[in-house]
């Protein structure tokens, strides 16, 4: 019998790849690129807006060096991990479990990103990153906006925001309620097929707080640098754990077992 947790990630790839697929045809709709071989190499690009996917760039000989490091220790911290059995206790609190996967996830987004720019190196382009050091973030707009997963926060800008540049506030609240119901379509759906329970609209809370935490830093945040730090990440690890639920630990293979 294949184990639950096996389970819900094959039906998390299941509703992934379809999603991806449908993602990239509504920004190819919005943009339409000039050339055949453009089109070509986006639809199989790591990116899911073409806007995005244009901020490659050629590769250095200083790429090499630190994509090899970084697939070095990331590998080796994947299978120290596996080999040990190092993941999270599934007896313990779902909130502290969301909380200890805090670090996990956030490490194995940036392993996906060096495999990724490594898989694109022989065609001569370092592809954008998934993460853009996210630690130094001063702002939730800005962690968001510029930092955490470009890889949907470009698309969403595009799709969203974009179209809504007359009313940023609309644009902005569609943003988040889209990333929401996403996560919803990808985490909760598979965990209720496999578990038969539900966990859906925690995600969806998730992301509408915050956006009503950047409306709230927007107004009586933004001349305190120090403030807005703190308040950014108070906002975005204090409610972690609803996004880091039962559903996307077992996903992501996070716990002990399922």
């Amino acid at each position: 019998m294949i184990d639950p947790c096996w389970q819900a990630t094959g039906w998390y790839l299941l509703v992934l790849i379809p999603l991806v697929v449908c993602m990239k045809l509504l920004s190819l709709w919005l943009n339409w690129p000039g050339g055949r071989r453009d089109l070509l190499s986006f639809f199989f690009a790591p990116s899911l807006c073409f806007s995005s996917w244009h901020n490659r760039r050629q590769v250095c000989r200083k790429d090499f060096f630190v994509l090899a490091a970084k697939s070095f220790f990331f590998c080796l911290l994947l299978g120290f991990i596996f080999f040990f059995e190092l993941r999270i206790p599934p007896d313990l609190p779902p909130w502290l479990q969301g909380y200890l996967a805090v670090i996990p996830f956030w490490l194995m987004l940036e392993m996906v990103q060096a495999l990724l720019q490594v898989l694109w190196m022989p065609a001569g382009r370092l592809v954008p990153p998934v993460n853009v050091h996210p630690i130094f973030s001063a702002s939730v707009s800005e962690f968001w906006g510029r930092r955490w997963n470009r890889l949907f926060g470009d698309w969403l800008y595009e799709i969203c925001f974009k179209p809504f540049f007359r009313a940023p506030v609309m644009g902005l609240l569609l943003a988040f309620v889209i990333s929401g119901l996403l996560h919803e379509l990808l985490v909760s759906l598979p965990y209720l097929v496999v578990y038969g329970k539900s966990l859906f609209g925690l995600m969806l809370v998730y992301f509408v707080i915050q956006f009503l935490a950047i409306l709230i830093e927007r107004k009586w945040l933004a001349a305190s640098p120090v403030a807005g730090r703190i308040y950014c990440w108070l906002v975005v690890l204090g409610p972690a754990p609803m996004v880091l639920n039962s559903g996307t630990l077992r996903i992501f293979q996070m716990v002990g077992s399922c």
